[in-house]
């Protein structure tokens, strides 16, 4: 059984890209590698946020024992080596960019 203990030996991914719009009265950020969205007031509520759904989305997947499909799937972790027993920390870099409105990228939120 999985224990909720954390490791001391992080687990480096590569980087994501988040597509970042601010509408009239929040900001959206929107990761196609992992299929999230996240909504935030503010800029600095969004990266927040991005980094708490990053560490939730990645310890659930880690207690349910899905993460390592996950990972793989989505060809995250750069080298495929066996998880540990415990909760590892993950080091999940990523990048927000910011697209404008006329962007056609940015349909999506409108």
């Amino acid at each position: 059984m999985r224990t909720r203990e954390s490791a001391s030996q992080p687990i480096v991914l590569r980087p994501v890209t988040w597509t970042v719009q601010q509408l009239d009265d929040c900001w959206v950020a929107e990761c196609g590698d992992l299929g999230l969205t996240v909504e935030s007031a503010t800029w600095a509520e969004l990266m927040e946020d991005i980094a708490a759904v990053l560490g939730a989305v990645f310890s659930d997947l880690w207690a349910s024992g899905d993460l390592e499909r996950f990972l793989h799937d989505r060809n995250l972790m750069p080298a495929r080596r066996p998880l540990p027993e415990i909760e590892p920390v993950f080091d999940i870099p990523f990048v927000p960019a910011l697209v404008s409105s006329e962007d056609p990228a940015a349909s999506a939120y409108r």
